[in-house]
């Protein structure tokens, strides 16, 4: 057992588009980073209970947890042998508390048996990992060692950034959103419409760079006809057209992208934003492969 990297399990698995592969670089952080997990368990009385505990992960996505008979946890883990789980980046390196990064899976819960090879070999791993406070605890009788095996999870990178997490070796990511399943402003089946001033230009593109900035470059790389673009960041926009800056192996360049039509307000451009990243990115994904 050794921190897991997503790399490894991944072999033979090729992301059908570039949105793909930055996905599984951030989930693959993210099982590589984490000291503790945020954990949810529930009672005989179907009661829902959450707290955290200190963790490891081993090749095979299994999460290994060592509680206290005095944490509700371990009696609800030995009774239902069910758990979810919760890897989450700190608030304080989060750019947007909205969104932090996080993978959630269900898991089944087994217990190990105290002092048998499969024991010893963990906890083994948890002292290389925390050091010798775990040398302390293995002598603790009411504490116990539970693996968690991961049956599907959930991967959020950001807004309009989920995905199943599936596959025998969960390492098979699927985007979500949609079949109409992505965010939706207020008013969007109504006449309630925002205006296309600056306020809003300006809201906007802050929001494609910080939150879409795979958007942008599928714009660049699919309505610009620069696939070989690397990076993209969204300069400006109006009613009838975006501007993009993209960096190349050869060099950077600016692009104007025209609107299919004349945009009428704020959330036309939202709207036209969004089918204009879906298309790019399908087309995309389907030239890659």
């Amino acid at each position: 057992m050794r921190h897991s990297k997503l790399a490894d399990k991944a072999t033979g698995v090729v992301p059908t588009n570039p949105e793909l592969d930055k996905a599984l670089i951030g989930y693959q952080a993210l099982l590589n980073g984490f000291k503790s997990i945020q954990m949810g368990t529930v009672n005989q009385e179907g009661m829902p209970e959450a707290s955290y505990s200190p963790a490891i992960i081993d090749d095979e996505r299994n999460f290994y947890v060592h509680v206290s008979e005095l944490s509700s946890h371990t009696a609800n883990l030995q009774q239902t042998g069910r758990a979810s789980v919760l890897v989450i980046e700190d608030e304080s390196t989060a750019n947007n508390i909205f969104a932090r990064k996080r993978v959630g899976f269900t898991c089944s819960a087994e217990l190990i048996e105290r002092r048998s090879d499969d024991w010893e070999k963990t906890m083994n791993h948890f002292g290389e990992k925390f050091g010798k406070m775990v040398d302390f605890l293995k002598t603790m009788e009411d504490f116990h060692l539970f693996r968690l095996r991961p049956e599907k999870g959930r991967l959020v990178l950001g807004f309009g950034k989920a995905y199943e997490v599936t596959g025998k070796d969960l390492s098979k990511l699927q985007h979500i959103g949609g079949g109409g399943k992505g965010h939706r402003v207020e008013g969007h089946r109504t006449e309630k419409q925002e205006v296309l001033d600056e306020k809003r230009i300006a809201h906007m593109i802050e929001h494609m760079n910080d939150d879409h900035a795979d958007s942008v470059l599928a714009y660049a790389q699919h309505f610009g006809n620069r696939r070989e673009a690397t990076l993209a960041e969204l300069l400006n926009l109006n009613n009838k057209e975006m501007h993009i800056r993209i960096d190349t192996p050869s060099g950077s360049e600016e692009l104007s992208i025209p609107f299919s039509h004349t945009l009428k307000n704020g959330h036309d451009a939202h709207m036209t934003m969004i089918k204009m990243s879906k298309e790019a990115k399908s087309a995309l994904e389907i030239q890659s492969t």
